[in-house]
């Protein structure tokens, strides 16, 4: 990585392109960002530690492998999803509303407060994911991710969700105030080649 890092730092700054993701319909927003603020945050240990975010957990879909088979995580997450069903359904209803096909093909959703700049690749994924971040914040917090060798594009996702492809390098820009993010992902299935970081 230090050997990448000096040869990045050899070519210069590399060139950022800007994106944007689909506008969501403003009372979905309202709803989001209200059910958000008001959250019961699980009280255990964040479930990805090794990413900078104040909180985190996931909410994985109840007709997978995640909460029909049997065992101890898959009662954890099937209680998860009772505890969580208001955000749930609202969750699902935001997604179907600008792709009602992923909206059926997702697996699991991540939803975060306070995430910031931990550059990362979702080794687990299977295909792009959308995400989308919602709150009171400026001065940055878009998706930033390496979309070619000498580009990073920017994708604000304030308000809208954008889709990327998060097995390519990603972070987010810098921030300040409160945001919350969620993001949609896909574990289970057939796999989605990879073609461009950030798709429309």
């Amino acid at each position: 990585m230090e050997l990448l890092l000096q040869e990045y730092a050899k070519a210069g700054p590399r060139r950022i392109v800007q994106a944007q993701g689909k506008p969501v319909a403003p009372a979905l927003i309202t709803a989001l960002t209200a059910c958000l603020r008001t959250l019961a945050w699980p009280t255990t240990t964040r479930e990805r530690p090794k990413v900078q975010a104040h909180r985190y957990f996931t909410l994985q879909r109840p007709d997978t492998k995640f909460t029909v088979e049997t065992g101890a995580k898959a009662k954890l997450n099937a209680a998860k999803l009772e505890k969580y069903a208001d955000i749930w359904a609202l969750l699902n209803e935001t997604l179907a509303s600008v792709d009602k096909d992923f909206a059926e093909a997702y697996t699991g959703v991540a939803i975060t407060y306070g995430f910031t700049d931990s550059p990362h690749i979702d080794t687990e994924n299977i295909g792009p994911f959308y995400g989308i971040s919602l709150g009171d914040f400026e001065g940055g917090g878009r998706i930033a991710v390496e979309s070619g060798q000498q580009e990073v594009t920017h994708l604000d996702t304030f308000q809208r969700l954008g889709r990327v492809d998060g097995r390519f390098p990603h972070w987010v820009t810098k921030y300040t105030g409160e945001r919350y993010s969620l993001i949609y992902y896909r574990t289970v299935g057939d796999v989605t080649p990879m073609t461009t970081a950030v798709l429309p």
